[in-house]
């Protein structure tokens, strides 16, 4: 039995190959509304840091670019993704980081992000 899956990635210049963008003070679609998940990237870019490493793999970088959860769709290394908690879940909640295997891309079930025993921290 086959599985279909729609993944939306935040844009990227040269081909979700899990490096920086070539030129990211040029890449203004990774940021807007049709973008996964355009507000994060909006919100924590950092293009003098991206521009400093261009075009460079993300498993050597001493951090991740917000762009993190797509940018390796296609690429051949595994890089160290993370997902900060959203401002309404509990304060215990910290920072999560995990393995991103090459060639894949983070994706979930959104009718349950924020169910409320996932937002009290009760699961």
């Amino acid at each position: 039995m086959g599985w279909h899956l729609t993944a939306r990635l935040a844009w990227h210049d040269d081909g979700w190959n899990g490096h920086v963008c070539s030129a990211p003070q040029k890449n203004t679609y990774c940021v807007g509304a049709h973008s996964y998940p355009g507000d994060m990237i909006a919100e924590r870019r950092d293009l003098t840091w991206e521009q400093s490493c261009a075009s460079k793999s993300c498993a050597g970088l001493d951090k991740a670019p917000p762009c993190i959860y797509s940018i390796n769709a296609f690429g051949k290394e595994a890089l160290t993704s993370f997902a900060d908690p959203p401002v309404f879940f509990n304060k215990e909640t910290k920072r999560r980081d995990w393995a991103l295997p090459p060639a894949a891309v983070c994706v979930w079930p959104y009718e349950e992000m924020y169910r409320d025993e996932v937002r009290d921290g009760r699961r």
